[in-house]
């Protein structure tokens, strides 16, 4: 028992010393929904502060909080974003006549361990409990959308929410695994809400329109 408790402390202890990096990318699925097209040019335009975001910091419990975790956001939202406007809009190259610009900005990220496993914490008070089912990482994130219309004026914002959960499997958790399926689970759920916003929008419908 003593030699567990040890091995588990040590454990805990060496994932205070490292940065994990979470690449939501390499998970990114092309966009699962239909959607109906729309006869609008959109131009998105990422702003370099967008797509170098990185989201460092630990999670919300105790057997990941001695872990720091490092998103890199940025680039897999903007592709994300490409992608799913690219599957229900005519996407522009940036600096080409478009119905609406958009521009993406970051408003919140949050992620967390729902710790269902309780093992690692019984590891810390000397007792060991048998896992019965895995713990999940949790991720949470808004985006904004500024829409701009083909006159160069401020036609709307639209705020987008996503939501991922990644739960371990019958072989175990991998915790840096399970934060990147949830990560981009959030991500091409925000991307697919923010078209649905867009088409039910109604400044946007106008703007896409070419009407002011």
């Amino acid at each position: 028992m003593r030699t567990a408790v040890f091995a588990a402390l040590v454990s805990l202890s060496l994932g205070a010393c490292s940065t994990i990096n979470v690449m939501p990318e390499d998970y990114l699925a092309p966009p699962q929904t239909a959607y109906e097209r729309m006869p609008a040019k959109v131009a998105l335009v990422v702003p370099a502060q967008f797509a170098s975001y990185h989201h460092v910091g630990s999670p919300d419990s105790l057997s990941g909080s001695m872990r720091t975790f490092d998103f890199d956001l940025g680039r897999p939202m903007a592709e994300s974003l490409r992608a799913h406007l690219g599957a229900a809009f005519t996407l522009v190259p940036e600096g080409q006549p478009a119905d609406v610009i958009i521009t993406p900005t970051f408003e919140s990220f949050r992620f967390s361990l729902d710790d269902d496993n309780q093992a690692a914490k019984g590891a810390l008070i000397g007792v060991l409990s048998m896992a019965t089912t895995q713990p999940a990482a949790v991720t949470d994130l808004e985006m904004r959308l500024d829409l701009i219309d083909a006159w160069g004026k401020p036609a709307a914002s639209v705020r987008t929410k996503g939501h991922g959960v990644s739960r371990g499997t019958a072989m175990g958790f991998n915790m840096e695994r399970s934060m990147t399926i949830s990560a981009s689970a959030a991500i091409s759920q925000a991307s697919s809400k923010a078209v649905y916003l867009l088409i039910n929008d109604p400044a946007f419908q106008v703007a896409a329109a070419g009407r002011r």
